[in-house]
């Protein structure tokens, strides 16, 4: 895991979207100021607490499902699961507007990774361990099969 978050391919990191950004975008959508849509999105956010703490779980169209969860220590975490049309949508790398690093190893297996980091790192070899056939991923519909032509 490490030689792949380290080597493996990724977004190129950008300045995280502040909260004027998000208000203006989503005020652009509609006959909203970015004032209003800033109101809006704190509502969402007071909206989704009240729920969440009544133990419900909130479902925000186009964004996903929201849940509290305990762990059994009894802290309270938030339980995301996205929405499959945003999944789905960003899957689409013709709309990317950032570069991928490392594009050049999408599809590396554990070895050649490995090489990597043992050239890096010769006093802290990694050891590949083989267990058993990857896991199959759920596919996006109108994705193709693996072996499809």
């Amino acid at each position: 895991m490490h030689a792949i978050s380290r080597y493996g391919p990724r977004l190129a990191p950008a300045s995280p979207a502040t909260d004027d950004e998000l208000a203006d975008q989503v005020a652009a959508g509609t006959n909203a100021s970015p004032h209003m849509a800033r109101m809006m999105l704190a509502q969402l956010s007071d909206a989704l607490l009240y729920f969440l703490r009544r133990g419900s779980s909130v479902r925000v169209p186009g964004i996903g499902r929201f849940r509290a969860i305990m762990a059994r220590d009894g802290s309270l975490r938030l339980h995301l699961v996205p929405d499959k049309r945003l999944v789905v949508a960003l899957q689409d790398q013709e709309q990317l507007e950032t570069t991928v690093e490392h594009a050049e190893r999408i599809g590396w297996t554990d070895a050649q990774y490995k090489v990597l980091w043992d050239a890096e790192f010769p006093e802290d070899p990694l050891e590949v361990v083989v267990t058993g056939p990857p896991r199959r991923r759920r596919l996006s519909p109108g994705r193709p099969k693996v072996g499809d032509p």
